[in-house]
């Protein structure tokens, strides 16, 4: 009766061993996709530069909030306008949707051609159009390098005031932490509130 009843611990603490790495790797699956956007879990990278109203703006000014960002600049038609447009477009479903995020998220669009885009420039493009919105003016070749390597973000001048680069928006957390992306067609206003309010819940936990 010992030896049975041996055996049969010895049955229940080896499943339970097997099933803790199964329910670990469940439970970060689940984590991992509760989101629609793309993983990213990146710091952003450090700037210092002035916004729309030459105000010093600069990478600790992201934490706080959570921040939508794309970048971006104002001769850019047929990528960067329909972005202002659907950042305008979040802000607009939020006051709907979810306004207790009111408040809670500002919108801010880094500009890539920062010779051209000036702050006065970047002010009647962005921060006049889109309500909680702040246009971001940065000089600094190290930050734009940095974004290049740690967020992913390309883009090249190629000639004529035009720049080739993606189209993407990044999510922030509080931390300053970049989260999520959102890619070309795949950028869903939906989708974007769905998280905002996702990763508001997760932060309000702490």
């Amino acid at each position: 009766m010992k030896n049975k009843n041996s055996l049969y611990i010895l049955i229940i603490i080896m499943s339970f061993v097997f099933l803790m790495p199964v329910a670990n790797f469940a439970a970060k699956t689940l984590t991992s996709a509760q989101y629609y956007g793309v993983s990213v879990n990146q710091v952003f990278p450090s700037f210092s530069g002035v916004d729309g109203l030459k105000k010093p703006f600069s990478s600790d000014d992201l934490k706080g909030k959570m921040h939508l960002v794309f970048f971006g600049n104002t001769r850019c038609g047929s990528v960067c306008y329909p972005r202002v447009v659907l950042f305008k477009e979040i802000d607009n479903r939020i006051k709907k949707q979810a306004p207790w995020l009111e408040g809670k998220i500002e919108y801010n669009f880094f500009t890539i051609d920062p010779s051209n885009d000036t702050p006065e420039r970047l002010f009647q493009y962005f921060d006049n159009y889109v309500k909680g919105g702040r246009s971001v003016h940065v000089m600094d070749e190290n930050f734009f390098s940095n974004v290049k390597t740690k967020l992913g973000v390309d883009f090249s001048y190629i000639g004529s005031g035009q720049y080739r680069h993606e189209d993407r928006l990044y999510l922030t957390n509080t931390k300053g932490e970049v989260l999520l992306s959102y890619a070309g067609v795949n950028i869903l206003e939906e989708e974007i509130i769905n998280d905002l309010i996702k990763v508001n819940q997760l932060e309000e936990q702490k």
